[in-house]
């Protein structure tokens, strides 16, 4: 008797860890949590070819953007290739007449987008690379320079065990009944994309969904959090008298890598809202690299300076932040681009860009391919609502 007690009180603990792990492994597959990033590709793509759907993948439990969008690359082969920070991430593929590759947030610095270049073009050389250029790059003072551009360390180190991590969520209450309800309804990939509504498409632009429907107060309202970073010289907004010119010199080795395998290189800064613009100039003495950059990659680089908004004529209205622009403010890029000689032009889908880039006071595009739900003003600025 005492042989059985012991033998049962030594296989409970067994017997709630296969049932608690086994609720897990159902919570991965419900989740689509497991997939390996090829496999999530593999999905999504097969989704918008044959049912022309946008299914869109965001985990909760991991971040591996270098390595989800190089296996975006090597499934489409892209004629363009976009690359940045997330401040590309909304140049839409519907912008582009050929297939376009967005790989924003792989890049998030110069030696960064280096390797992830020189991998592409490993797998097969796009005809144009369009890069937008980040300010802080080019400050020491926010990242130091790597010579030599020594390739980061991409392994993902955040995948072992989903069913584990899926588990902890819910015991912490970050999961619930109504999370499961939505993976039945959505075809999207991974917690985040499910539960949220958001994440990258097939083509690897981002879709800001639960900001745009007010399911996710803005931590930026009224630009706020971003004119206090520039306040405290902080956040990516340090301080910086002069432009690193190991910077420049890492910029210069990105173009040279994609022009001696014949690829199309144009250069752009993105915008910022007019506010933090105009708080730019204001503190002109502390950030003395930027005005000097500016320069010096329009005139050394051939780079566009969308910086000011003026040059787009874009409004508060049409920014998700205050450093990151909207689809309709990033349409109007692509036709100043599109203004500059030698532009292939055939490459751009000008009948979606032009309308888009019309849609005044707006910072939405297409947005019921992901819901039937309206945008709200997330920023608190008077922002019309959609027609």
């Amino acid at each position: 008797m005492q042989i059985r007690r012991y033998l049962l009180l030594f296989h409970l603990p067994l017997v709630a860890f296969a049932g608690l792990y086994g609720g897990g492994l159902f919570l991965e597959r419900s989740f689509r949590e497991g997939m390996s990033p090829a496999e999530v590709v593999d999905y999504q793509t097969a989704q918008a070819i044959e049912e022309n759907r946008y299914c869109l993948f965001l985990s909760g439990l991991h971040s591996q953007e270098f390595l989800y969008k190089l296996a975006l690359y090597e499934k489409w082969k892209p004629d363009i290739l976009v690359l940045g920070s997330s401040r590309v991430l909304q140049l839409r593929a519907a912008f582009f007449s050929r297939t376009m590759v967005n790989a924003g947030r792989a890049m998030p610095s110069l030696h960064g987008g280096y390797h992830f270049l020189a991998r592409a073009l490993e797998i097969a050389p796009p005809k144009l690379l369009i890069i937008g250029l980040d300010s802080w790059w080019f400050n020491a003072a926010a990242q130091e320079p790597r010579v030599p551009i020594e390739e980061p360390d991409w392994s993902n180190k955040n995948q072992s065990n989903p069913a584990m991590k899926l588990i902890f969520k819910i015991i912490r209450g970050e999961i619930g009944g109504e999370s499961l309800a939505l993976a039945e309804l959505r075809c999207h990939v991974g917690v985040s994309a499910i539960r949220h509504n958001t994440g990258f498409d097939a083509y690897g632009s981002f879709w800001y969904t639960d900001l745009i429907v007010g399911d996710r107060s803005s931590a930026d309202t009224g630009f706020g959090d971003t004119l206090d970073r520039i306040e405290q010289g902080h956040k990516r907004f340090q301080y910086g008298g002069a432009v690193a010119e190991a910077h420049l010199s890492n910029l210069r080795k990105i173009i040279d890598l994609a022009e001696s395998a014949g690829v199309e290189v144009r250069l752009f800064l993105p915008p910022f809202a007019q506010p933090i613009a105009a708080r730019f100039e204001e503190m002109r003495d502390n950030y003395g690299y930027f005005f000097e950059l500016r320069r010096r990659l329009v005139e050394e680089f051939g780079a566009l300076d969308f910086s000011d908004p003026a040059a787009l004529r874009a409004e508060g209205c049409e920014f998700i932040d205050g450093f990151h622009g909207g689809p309709v403010v990033y349409a109007r890029v692509l036709q100043k681009m599109a203004e500059q000689p030698g532009f292939p032009r055939n490459m751009l889908a000008s009948d979606v860009i032009d309308r888009v880039a019309l849609m005044t006071g707006q910072v939405s595009f297409d947005l019921q391919r992901v819901t039937d739900r309206r945008r709200i003003d997330f920023l608190q600025l008077g922002c019309p609502s959609p027609q």
